[in-house]
């Protein structure tokens, strides 16, 4: 389950998360209410550090080679391309991973209190799909006998 290489399923929260339309001041960066790739890195860690036990992004599964990169106005993540809005699942407890992210002090507060457009919804069923791509590890190998020390 941990590997990726399962569909998992449990409950959980489902994040939406989009570019802000409110107007922007006068001289204001239109940058403030764009969803960028470091908004998503923050939500997944924030999500992690409260009991995620899988997330995915966009129907992309999330695991340990993992990347989220900003890509003009997509977001790359997994080497795919994805536009806005952006959809957050997780499985875990769906009470303490909304509460981190909308308390006072929560991420997504803040990037409501921007105008990017934030949504949580607790779910008894959180869908999330298995990793299908291969992993290429550069480094690593399988040990096939233990080797005396």
């Amino acid at each position: 389950m941990f590997s990726g290489a399962m569909e998992l399923r449990g409950p959980g929260v489902i994040i939406t998360i989009d570019d802000g339309v409110r107007p922007l001041f006068e001289g204001e960066d239109i940058n403030n209410i764009l969803v960028h790739d470091a908004d998503i890195l923050i939500i997944i860690n924030d999500l992690k550090k409260n009991g995620a036990e899988a997330i995915s992004v966009n129907g992309e599964r999330l695991v340990e080679t993992s990347s989220v990169i900003c890509s003009g106005y997509t977001v790359e993540i997994n080497g795919v391309r994805y536009a806005r809005p952006f959809m957050i699942r997780a499985i875990g407890d769906g009470n303490r991973m909304a509460s981190s992210l909308i308390g006072p002090e929560g991420y997504g507060t803040s990037l409501k209190g921007w105008g990017v457009l934030f949504e949580i919804e607790l779910s008894d069923e959180v869908f999330i799909p298995a990793y299908t791509r291969e992993k290429i590890y550069k480094y690593m190998e399988i040990v096939k006998e233990i080797e005396a020390l």
